[in-house]
């Protein structure tokens, strides 16, 4: 993450040899996905140290309503949601980009974004740019009871993480969100995201790839039986990632590291 945030080598090779002293010196590491695991692993860290616990969304912060049947809308708008932290490396440039190419395609589709960050403003000046006010609104924070109104409306979300030897190593948390809800998902063709789930549960494109963002956009977009099955897929792809679940194996961990 540091290397992708500054790219320093020197710096992120010394954090690397910290990270090593660390998980040498403790009883017990967690890393958040088997490819992040494989990492240290690589780099000679203990096997019986290290144990992985997905880092998906508990339950208690947000709770799924009565989710709306997935349907072809009638001709009305197609919702996409993307919530998040506004920073350069989530993608909202190529967000933005592929939905002015979408929309030309499908005018029905609507896209609203929320969250803060460092890059709000340059997004605001895109979305002029590219004239989507219309069709793109931004809600800055939001409060969960609306973040879960927006959850339980959307026909598809999006998850435009960029390329880096970071992002290759883990998922995101909006990702599990859309599954919690049946929000089929949009995402980047990224190592760790596709080891742990096919192309029935998630729909891919390349990182970085404006262009298929947009036909990936264009499809589910016209094609609700195909976002009506990515729903049901990935609901049960979840089931093992859901937090009941890796709570307890993080736990576990804990009891086991506490025996005598």
């Amino acid at each position: 993450l540091f290397s992708t945030l500054f790219g320093s080598d020197r710096l992120t090779r010394t954090i690397a040899k910290i990270e090593m002293w660390s998980i040498g010196f403790a009883d017990l590491t967690f890393t958040v996905t088997e490819q992040h695991r494989q990492t240290y692993l690589d780099r000679g860290a203990d096997a019986d140290r290290l144990r992985v616990v997905v880092n998906s969304t508990p339950t208690s912060a947000l709770s799924p309503p009565g989710r709306k049947s997935i349907h072809d809308n009638d001709g009305g708008p197609i919702r996409v949601i993307y919530p998040g932290t506004i920073e350069p490396r989530w993608g909202h440039d190529c967000i933005l980009q592929a939905f002015a190419k979408a929309v030309e395609e499908v005018p029905e589709l609507r896209l609203v974004i929320t969250g803060e960050g460092t890059h709000v403003d340059e997004m605001l000046a895109l979305i002029d740019e590219l004239k989507l006010a219309e069709v793109v609104s931004y809600e800055g924070w939001v409060s969960l009871d609306r973040l879960q109104e927006l959850f339980s409306e959307a026909d598809m979300g999006i998850s435009a993480q960029q390329a880096s030897t970071y992002s290759h190593l883990v998922h995101t948390g909006k990702m599990y969100e859309y599954m919690m809800f049946g929000i089929p998902c949009i995402s980047s063709r990224l190592d760790a995201t596709v080891a742990y789930f096919g192309e029935d549960v998630i729909t891919y494109f390349e990182p970085d790839d404006s262009d298929d963002l947009a036909r990936s956009i264009i499809k589910l977009a016209m094609d609700p039986e195909r976002r009506r099955i990515q729903s049901e897929e990935a609901s049960k792809a979840f089931a093992p990632y859901h937090w009941d679940v890796q709570s307890q194996i993080y736990l576990g961990a804990l009891d086991a590291l506490l025996q005598p």
